[in-house]
């Protein structure tokens, strides 16, 4: 059994990427794609395929709203990697944390423990994995260049906040990149690609470059200057300066979180367009204190700052499959965390393999007061026989008590037959006319705002 991947635009694909490749080469499975996005995802290292995962496998990964709804319909178990910083719109939009339309959900890796606690309000069952930004992991070989980037969200119709703060700007783009040229700067555009064919006239006429890859725009610049973009919060944690861009109709009484405006500390605002390049040559001297205001809003946003996040979602994807503790390397162990850790790679109900033989207590010895849960040869393997913890016993691990689904189905009771006599339906009478069926009503759609 393999881990199957599906990313149907390339920006999801830039999330999933890090993942699929710290997987162990035997469980790399098929990457599925849309046809644009073969060539980006084969020049990603990845086994790119076009189409849609089949119905029978192992779990599939994905990134967008999109993609789980196809894969959810062919009954796979399904593992959603957030693909950004965890932003809502307060109303449960699909495409954002805790949005509907989860319920396939079997393990989510969330970028921070306010996107865990989200999701963990509508799925308190579902195991949470908080990894941080497995896409950070590669942005951070990158030195700063000496370039100011200008960049704009899309049209999202999920929020007012949701959307794009282009509108607000354009007009005052020329001027401000004549500003921070005159002051030696060189001026770059970037934007979310559902967006980018319409910024790029007005880049060029302002005699800006377009670029369409981040990771060009973070290997080319010092400063990122945007309305509003998980890419915001991922340029902020290479430690370098970053401006948010408010738009009009960006409501100071909303509580979004993160951007809006838990985390809006992060950066200089620009609220007046005329102000944009004023801003920029403020915030490229980088204040001490917008500095450890930013810091802190990173610390909060991505925790996994040490360029593990690819590897910790990847212990979580082989934990939930049952095949080891990567804590230990152990066959069958559930170690978990410290009790002082309140960044844990998966929560604790997740392993379906069962154990050979009971379970035994044994102190960790490369974590002072943890303890390992294993059977006697996992035990014996590691050298910890005849070291078990004075409650030798493990009653059981979740696991060994739930055993399989078929198991636990099995030994259900089976419901009582009814037998008492249905009541009769009375012959219709001839004389009344049938009524025709109302007509259906088609599900609309939400549309994906990725």
């Amino acid at each position: 059994m393999t881990v199957e991947f599906s990313a149907r635009e390339a920006h999801f694909a830039d999330h999933l990427a890090p993942i699929w490749h710290q997987l162990p080469a035997e469980l790399r499975g098929t990457f599925w794609v849309d046809a644009g996005v073969v060539g980006h995802a084969q020049a990603l290292g990845l086994p790119a395929t076009e189409g849609w995962p089949r119905t029978t496998g192992g779990p599939v990964v994905v990134a967008s709203a999109a993609d789980l709804r196809v894969v959810s319909r062919t009954r796979r178990a399904v593992i959603l990697a957030e693909h950004g910083a965890g932003q809502h719109y307060s109303n449960r939009h699909p495409s954002y944390v805790g949005g509907r339309g989860r319920d396939h959900v079997r393990l989510f890796l969330a970028p921070n423990q306010q996107a865990a606690a989200r999701n963990r309000r509508y799925w308190p069952t579902t195991p949470q994995a908080v990894i941080g930004c497995p896409k950070l992991d590669a942005l951070r070989r990158f030195g700063a260049g000496e370039a100011v980037t200008l960049s704009f969200h899309w049209r999202c119709q999920a929020s007012p906040e949701a959307g794009s703060a282009f509108d607000d700007f354009a007009g005052a783009i020329p001027a401000a990149a004549r500003t921070l040229r005159d002051a030696g700067l060189e001026v770059l555009g970037h934007g979310h690609p559902r967006i980018l064919d319409e910024l790029r006239p007005v880049y060029d006429a302002a005699g800006i470059e377009t670029v369409v890859r981040f990771e060009e725009v973070v290997a080319r610049s010092r400063l990122y200057a945007i309305d509003n973009s998980s890419t915001l919060f991922e340029f902020a944690a290479l430690g370098r300066p970053v401006v948010l861009l408010n738009a009009r109709r960006y409501r100071r009484s909303a509580s979004h979180g993160l951007r809006f405006w838990d985390e809006a500390g992060v950066g200089l605002h620009v609220d007046r367009p005329d102000r944009l390049a004023t801003t920029i040559l403020r915030a490229l001297d980088d204040p001490a204190d917008v500095r450890a205001s930013r810091e802190a809003s990173i610390a909060r946003v991505y925790p996994v700052a040490d360029g593990t996040s690819a590897a910790l979602a990847a212990e979580a994807i082989l934990r939930l499959m049952g095949r080891r503790c990567l804590v230990c390397g152990a066959d069958h162990a559930t170690c978990g965390p410290t009790a002082d850790s309140d960044v844990i790679p998966v929560d604790h109900f997740e392993e379906e393999t069962k154990p050979v033989g009971p379970l035994k207590r044994y102190p960790n010895p490369d974590r002072p007061g943890a303890f390992l849960n294993l059977d006697e040869a996992s035990a014996r393997r590691l050298g910890l026989t005849g070291q078990p913890d004075p409650v030798p016993e493990v009653m059981s691990s979740d696991v060994a008590a739930l055993g399989t689904h078929e198991e636990v189905t099995s030994t259900m009771p089976k419901p009582k037959k009814d037998t008492t006599t249905p009541a009769k339906t009375p012959e219709p009478d001839p004389k009344d006319k049938a009524r025709p069926a109302p007509p259906s009503r088609r599900r609309r759609r939400v549309a994906d705002a990725e």
